[in-house]
């Protein structure tokens, strides 16, 4: 739709957002004065759009609504989004959508409503959520996000938030009645706890008798550089544990 070279006057019209059919409006070279509209708002719900959404949605740095959902739209969510920092309302429910949270969502620090449903997207829930604090609705159910569920700001808020149809979530508040988080505890932590701590225990006993194994039987020298010359794990463990290398209680 072209309205150029037609010395039209005065402001151009809010409504003209309604227009949910347009691809292209031009209005060059005519008599338009006023401010142009701080937030701009598009709204293409409950169509057949198919295909992914464009990379060029990111330009629109005013665009403060946009409306997506319940179309056949696939593919990723473009990073190039979270360039849209006045963005209040993004729903991109019921679609095909797949991968990951966009990093770059980061940005959109004054985001109110966000609904990302009844999508295929994956990975953890973004911990740069929780420092959210306009968002009031956040909705990320039916998807396949897994890992752990922060328990700050919107997470909190039941009423605001839906996760359910995520199987593989787990933790947050008790009120989501999720289940527990595994132990993440680290191993090479506890290895070096076992190893060089002043606990002696089962495992540290184990844990160094399969290392001196290793030594003899691969012939190898281990990489670290205070096994130097003749210094070898046999002499090492002997000067770090000179009295109780071995628990009795493992014979």
């Amino acid at each position: 739709m072209s309205f150029g070279r037609n010395r039209i006057q005065g402001s151009i019209p809010f409504g003209i957002g309604n227009l949910v059919d347009l691809e292209v409006l031009g209005f060059e070279k005519n008599l338009l004065l006023g401010s142009i509209p701080t937030s701009i708002e598009i709204d293409l719900s409950d169509n057949y759009f198919s295909g992914s959404i464009p990379d060029e949605v990111g330009k629109l740095v005013n665009l403060g609504y946009l409306d997506l959902s319940e179309n056949k739209l696939s593919g990723e969510i473009p990073e190039t989004l979270g360039s849209c920092e006045r963005l209040e309302f993004l729903y991109l429910e019921g679609n095909l959508l797949q991968g990951t949270f966009p990093q770059s969502f980061d940005t959109l620090r004054g985001i109110a409503e966000m609904d990302l449903s009844c999508n295929n997207l994956s990975g953890k829930i973004p911990t740069y959520l929780k420092d959210f604090r306009s968002l009031q609705k956040l909705n990320l159910s039916n998807n396949n996000f897994e890992g752990e569920v922060p328990t700050q700001e919107i997470f909190t808020n039941t009423s605001g938030l839906s996760i359910v149809g995520n199987t593989r979530l787990c933790g947050g508040i008790a009120q989501l009645n999720l289940p527990k988080c595994p132990s993440n505890l680290n191993t090479k932590a506890k290895l070096s706890k076992y190893v060089m701590g002043s606990e002696l225990s089962r495992e540290g006993d184990v844990y160094s008798y399969g290392i001196l194994l290793l030594e003899m039987f691969t012939g190898k020298r281990p990489t670290d550089e205070m096994f130097k010359d003749d210094f070898n794990l046999h002499y090492f463990v002997k000067m770090a544990l000179p009295e109780r290398l071995v628990r009795t209680q493992l014979f």
